[in-house]
């Protein structure tokens, strides 16, 4: 492994350039990083298959991988983005900068993923259906 790197899996060493680890979630078959520089991985079984650059000042603080959906959330700079797990192309951003989100939690128990934002600025919950288009719920 490369000085400064980090392995991921026991096959798999990615290197410095890509930061430390600050976030990590796998569903089974898809594992997902997230770094320090504001930088998605998508871990293979023995290399980074892809990676996405959320335009971000600060780490990646949380990441979740909603493998039936076939969609990462994840959340920086107070933005929580959802990207394809397969190539993490980025789908949409759920919030803006006027309601910057501290933390979310994802729900699995429908047929369609809901995401909640605890958003600190307003004191209150932003409630998310995944669906196309993405619906908020009040």
């Amino acid at each position: 492994m490369d000085a400064g790197g980090f392995a991921a899996l026991p096959h798999c060493n990615v290197h410095a350039s890509h930061g430390t680890a600050t976030a990590v979630a796998a569903d089974g078959k898809t594992l997902v990083v997230g770094t320090a520089i504001g930088e998605l991985l998508l871990i293979g079984q023995d290399t980074v298959h892809a990676s996405c650059v959320v335009k971000a000042k600060k780490p990646i603080r949380q990441v979740e991988v909603l493998g039936d959906a076939m969609v990462v959330v994840a959340l920086c700079d107070g933005l929580v983005t959802c990207h394809r797990s397969e190539s993490l192309e980025l789908l949409c951003t759920l919030n803006n900068v006027a309601c910057k989100a501290e933390a979310f939690a994802c729900s699995y128990d429908e047929a369609i993923p809901r995401v909640c934002l605890s958003v600190a600025m307003h004191g209150s919950l932003l409630f998310f259906r995944l669906a196309n288009p993405v619906q908020l719920y009040r």
